[in-house]
């Protein structure tokens, strides 16, 4: 018996030993990886109605990069927030948040450095869908000291979400459904996780072809067109522009697939919404599609992608 339990603890040694000089070669070879994970010190619920939001003047860790916020509950650019100025107002979930990015490169501090004249307000947050733009637009109209010139809803595929949506179908829900604290923890704690997770699966193609499908359900598009629809009329009586930017996944731009952001773009182009299509500005940068996202993320930008995203509003707002 004793024979048996120091070969357990022998073997068990030996495998804790290889995971940590893996982990420690993960991390010196393939920097880009970073530790997944947000604190919950960033959030506070019912901020906006029912939608939770970023907590005022506060401070946390997100995938690796620090992210600050003012009195407003607005995520810090680098240049603070000036209350005899206009603004402009971002809406948008954890990409628009920017997670994994430092402040000085996410695409909303980006344009807040080239437009220098208005503030660029950035309230996005994890989770968001369109209900909770809907909320955010409601509250933040209602303080006229922010003087509000333009919203812009930057909209990724799965903000067509609803509560219709079977959370099992979801790629990866059902696993984390079960295994969730363990995976939480090793996305949390360790490189060589995300590393051989994104060897063995292709996330970004799993993610697209389920959020693909949702475009092609009646009811789920015309929803979302409805809302967004709403939400441009509520900012039409306050003569504030609206727009919505359609930000594409890495598999889109890898396989040359603008659908189903072109049915969409179709549909709000015809209730008289601007759009402004992101695809084809990250397309004529002829580079490696997966150099514009995060390490292993086919749907969260790196600096690069938020460097493209700034610059196709630039060019929008700057008109």
């Amino acid at each position: 018996m004793k024979r048996i339990l120091l070969i357990i603890l022998y073997n068990t040694a030996a495998v804790i030993l290889l995971f940590l000089v893996l982990e420690f070669l993960v991390r010196i070879f393939v920097p880009g990886i970073r530790l997944q994970g947000t604190d919950v010190s960033l959030f506070e619920d019912n901020i906006y109605y029912s939608s939770a939001g970023l907590k005022p003047n506060t401070s946390g860790v997100s995938n690796g990069a620090m992210i600050y916020t003012d009195k407003y509950g607005f995520r810090k650019n680098r240049t603070s927030f000036d209350k005899t100025k206009k603004s402009i107002l971002l809406l948008g979930d954890s990409v628009t948040m920017g997670i994994g990015i430092e402040t000085d490169s996410t695409f909303s501090s980006i344009l807040q450095d080239s437009l220098e004249s208005p503030n660029i307000l950035n309230p996005s947050m994890f989770g968001y869908n369109i209900q909770d733009y809907k909320n955010l637009l409601n509250y933040f109209l209602s303080k006229g000291e922010l003087q509000i010139t333009h919203v812009v809803i930057c909209w990724c595929l799965n903000d067509i979400y609803d509560k219709s949506i079977n959370a099992f179908e979801v790629p990866g829900r059902s696993i984390r459904y079960f295994f969730g604290d363990i995976l939480s923890w090793l996305s949390n704690s360790s490189c060589l996780y995300t590393y051989i997770k994104t060897l063995v699966s292709d996330r970004s193609k799993g993610y697209y072809i389920f959020d693909s499908k949702l475009y092609r359900n009646k009811k789920l598009l015309e929803r979302s067109v409805f809302i967004l629809n709403e939400m441009k009329m509520k900012c039409r009586e306050s003569r504030i522009q609206f727009s919505v930017l359609l930000l594409p996944y890495e598999y889109q731009l890898r396989v040359n697939k603008p659908y189903p952001l072109i049915i969409l773009e179709k549909s709000l182009t015809e209730n008289g919404i601007e759009v402004i299509n992101a695809f084809p500005f990250f397309k004529n940068q002829n580079i490696n599609s997966k150099s514009f996202y995060l390490y292993g993320d086919g749907i969260h930008f790196s600096n690069a992608g938020h460097k493209v995203i700034a610059a196709a509003l630039y060019r929008d707002l700057k008109n």
